[in-house]
């Protein structure tokens, strides 16, 4: 009884599982991924990560008043502080990522009174975060639209320095992070000014000659880690890069076993994995030189001598464009027996549109939400992958639904989107 049970399912139930088998439409949806691309170190002048020439003599439009430069997310567009001219307050100007298409944001009154610092674009693009600061007053946080409009004040920052240098967006592009008057981290709602502030290290972790030696927060585009500037105090006049857990928790100063006499402007590179800054060395009279290493501190590497000035280093990021897997089949190649004669399983095989880019290293197959097998990509000539399996799930009595997807995955091991999804019906077993 249980074999002929099995016997039937191979051959009465063919029709049933042909049609159940059947793809549904390809899905035509593509994804983005961000990498790491140039790195602007000041006056227009651009280097690639690993050192060697961007390709780029100078972007003509970039004058050497212009600082604090960010990008939106898609590395096309720059935001950025600049005098019009020597002897004027700064401006908050947007342009294209080569300073071409400039247009003013917001036009600061003098060098004591109401002057822009360190603009932000958010990271979905939407909004532009930067500091309105004045000599005798708290500094305030300032949001608006690219282009301008929707000014918008954000309230609950009378704590801030009255020379607070930035802010930093949180990946929910409605957060900002700044540094207060009492050596605290706080995180603050642009929309509704909810806030929380948590205590940095005090000068018994830090070294430092005052107790409250940090500033300009980066964080990180996951929003786990926040890089900061550490001035150590005037005796030394040294400058550290040191990293906190948004919570002001885990004080590793990344840069103190450097030979260095300063580590400024520093900034994260846009997948998260890497830190650039400007490397002063020890001897005043040595060039400064830009810097990249890995998140943790370690891997540090000498790129070139900058051209550049405080708060002018920026890393592009660079949005590629990953044609999503598509046209996934999934059909019986048999039933594999039972396991003493009371559950069966089921041997299948996928097939699906590969990406042939080199940014898609492999795919992930999934039976009803589960990641059950890794394909590398091989990227074929014709395109299309496929691989056999055994199904997951186990039955006997009872009818199952198996659901089957397929996702690309970059080489950092990020997913793209799926492909078209496959259902599969399985009839009740008797065996």
């Amino acid at each position: 009884m249980k074999r002929r049970s099995l016997h039937i399912l191979a051959t009465g139930a063919a029709a049933a599982l042909a049609l159940a088998l059947l793809p549904a439409a390809a899905a035509t949806a593509a994804t983005t991924i961000t990498t790491n691309g140039n790195i602007y170190h000041g006056y227009g002048y651009t280097i690639k990560p690993d050192g060697t020439s961007s390709g780029i003599a100078k972007y003509a439009g970039a004058t050497i008043y212009d600082q604090n430069v960010s990008f939106s997310p898609d590395g096309t567009r720059i935001v950025y502080t600049s005098q019009p001219e020597a002897g004027q307050p700064s401006n908050v100007v947007t342009a294209k990522a080569d300073y071409t298409n400039k247009k003013t944001l917001y036009s600061g009154e003098t060098f004591t009174t109401n002057y822009p610092l360190a603009p932000v674009w958010s990271p979905n693009g939407a909004r532009i975060a930067y500091v309105v600061s004045s000599d005798n007053a708290a500094s305030r946080i300032v949001t608006s639209n690219p282009d301008g409009t929707g000014k918008k004040e954000v309230t609950n920052t009378a704590d801030m320095p009255s020379v607070s240098r930035s802010v930093s967006w949180y990946p929910d592009s409605d957060r900002v992070l700044y540094v207060n008057k009492t050596n605290q981290l706080c995180t603050i709602s642009t929309t509704t000014s909810a806030k929380t502030c948590k205590n940095l290290p005090s000068q018994s972790v830090t070294g430092a000659e005052f107790s409250s030696p940090f500033s300009a927060p980066r964080l990180a585009p996951d929003g786990s880690t926040v890089l900061l500037t550490l001035w150590q105090g005037e005796t030394t006049q040294r400058l550290d890069i040191a990293r906190v857990s948004v919570n002001g928790t885990n004080f590793v100063n990344l840069t103190a076993n450097m030979g260095l006499r300063q580590a400024t402007d520093v900034v994260w590179s846009p997948d998260g994995s890497s830190i650039a800054f400007v490397y002063s060395p020890a001897a005043q009279n040595e060039y400064q030189q830009i810097a990249v290493m890995s998140k943790n501190g370690t891997n540090l590497k000498l790129l070139a001598a900058t051209t550049g000035h405080a708060g002018a280093t920026a890393w592009q990021p660079k949005v590629t464009a990953v044609n999503d897997p598509s046209a996934l089949a999934v059909s019986r190649v048999g039933y594999c027996g039972n396991n003493g004669g009371t559950y069966a399983w089921l041997d299948l095989k996928a097939s699906w549109k590969a990406d042939p880019k080199a940014s898609v290293a492999s795919y992930h197959i999934y039976e009803n939400g589960t990641n059950i097998k890794n394909v590398t990509n091989t990227r074929l000539n014709a395109g299309t992958l496929s691989t056999t399996f055994s199904s997951t799930q186990w039955w006997a009595q009872d009818a199952k639904t198996l659901i089957y997807t397929v996702k690309g995955v970059t080489a950092a091991g990020v997913e793209t989107g799926p492909s078209n999804t496959v259902t599969i019906n399985v009839p009740a077993l008797d065996c």
